[in-house]
């Protein structure tokens, strides 16, 4: 809906909130502070959104990239294109694509740790792939952006819980 009303950022910004309002739960239940908790909601809303807004144009075709922008630059792009060298893969290959979707989701969990969501993202991404082959009639990428939300949110679960066990509770 962003795209239809020209506010392209609103769905971006309202994915990076929970990673923001889970730091600032875990900040509160630390220090019970309303500024230090506020501070740190808005710099995890700050990361958050910047991770949502970087490498997406690097994995939107997923399994091939026969047509791949290689003359396209990005923030990001120096980086995964380090990290993909270390694996042996380059901009139009499907492990690239695994690589720039793990490095997005890292930054846009790491109010949350971003270890899960360097996994889960690229996950979601594989198992929506999969479902768009089937649905022909939907966006494609529906299943794909659905999925990699998902399955990045589950990063919000395990930071509760792994902190409420460190708390011991």
């Amino acid at each position: 809906f962003g795209y239809l009303w020209n506010l392209s950022w609103l769905p971006e910004l309202f994915h990076s909130m929970p990673y923001a309002f889970a730091l600032g739960w875990a900040i509160n239940q630390l220090y019970d502070d309303f500024w230090i908790t506020n501070i740190s909601m808005l710099i995890g809303l700050m990361v958050s959104y910047a991770g949502m807004q970087s490498a997406t144009w690097m994995f939107l075709k997923w399994e091939t990239h026969d047509d791949a922008n290689f003359d396209r630059t990005s923030t990001l792009k120096p980086v995964i294109d380090k990290l993909a060298s270390i694996f042996g893969c380059k901009l139009g290959d499907e492990k690239y694509a695994w690589i720039a979707c793990g490095v997005k989701g890292f930054i846009t969990t790491l109010p949350v740790g971003g270890v899960f969501g360097a996994i889960l993202f690229p996950l979601g991404d594989e198992i929506g792939t999969h479902i768009e082959k089937r649905a022909t009639k939907a966006d494609p990428f529906i299943f794909r952006e659905f999925l990699r939300s998902a399955l990045g949110s589950i990063s919000i679960l395990i930071f509760v819980m792994i902190f409420n066990f460190a708390k011991g509770e």
